[in-house]
């Protein structure tokens, strides 16, 4: 730490080092969290590099250095965010919310987690099924870098009709039918008789929640409310397990 903070010691270096971390930061591959430490980080660097100057030109200095990182944090808002929530194709953005909390439930803090009602699924693996109904997944999510990502989830109406698709390129959702995205980590469908099938939100890079109902033709259906998922009979709720690749939480055979 001494050495780097010694590197730093010349104001034209401190200045180099102050400008890219500053690019990192609205570079908009972060969260707004994420940035706005790393825009601190850029002041902190600044700030050694003036360590040499005359006291009035180093707080002055500082001053507008810090005053200007403050507006930039104020102000800033990634690139995703101004994406069109009005289209019916687009892509889902991380958010910053906290992982919610599960008492009794030891998810490793290397681990990425799906939370569906009042239910989570977790995995250090690269892949795994949350939904398998006979021989097809409805439902896949899978980790890349440090980022969860749904690879696979579709929703059917009740006559068969497929309504929305997410994959690692994007969603869709059918144009005649509903939708909402209240904010850029968030995707609502309804159905034609105006019935919610999905509710889904990146809570984090690292987190996912969703609600919804999962059909196939030939079985029943499986719904995802916030107090349990359900299937015919069976109803699983406050339910904490860990997940291996391909290994359906929710799964059916023929």
């Amino acid at each position: 730490m001494a050495g780097f903070a010694k590197l730093l010691e010349s104001p034209y270096t401190a200045l180099v080092v102050a400008i890219i971390i500053g690019a990192l930061a609205l570079s908009g591959k972060f969260t707004v969290t994420a940035t706005h430490v790393l825009l601190a980080a850029a002041w902190a660097v600044a700030l050694i590099g003036l360590r040499g100057q005359p006291l009035p030109v180093m707080i002055g200095s500082a001053a507008m250095i810090g005053g200007g990182l403050l507006l930039l944090g104020y102000w800033f808002v990634p690139d995703a965010i101004k994406i069109d929530l009005s289209t019916n194709e687009g892509i889902l953005i991380p958010g910053d919310e906290p992982t919610p909390a599960k008492p009794r439930c030891n998810i490793p803090s290397t681990a990425m987690g799906v939370f569906f009602g009042s239910n989570v699924a977790w995995t250090v693996d690269q892949a795994f099924d949350i939904i398998r109904i006979g021989d097809q997944s409805l439902f896949t999510v899978s980790r890349t870098d440090s980022n969860l990502t749904i690879t696979r989830l579709q929703i059917f109406d009740d006559t068969n009709e497929i309504i929305a698709t997410i994959d690692a390129d994007g969603f869709w959702v059918k144009n005649t039918s509903r939708k909402k995205r209240p904010d850029p980590s968030t995707l609502i469908v309804y159905d034609k008789r105006d019935q919610r099938v999905l509710f889904v939100r990146f809570l984090n890079p690292r987190a996912l929640y969703i609600e919804g109902i999962f059909r196939l033709k030939g079985f029943a259906p499986l719904i995802i409310t916030a107090d349990a998922a359900s299937m015919g009979r069976l109803e699983v709720s406050g339910m904490c397990s860990q997940m291996y690749p391909f290994a359906g939480i929710f799964g059916v055979g023929k």
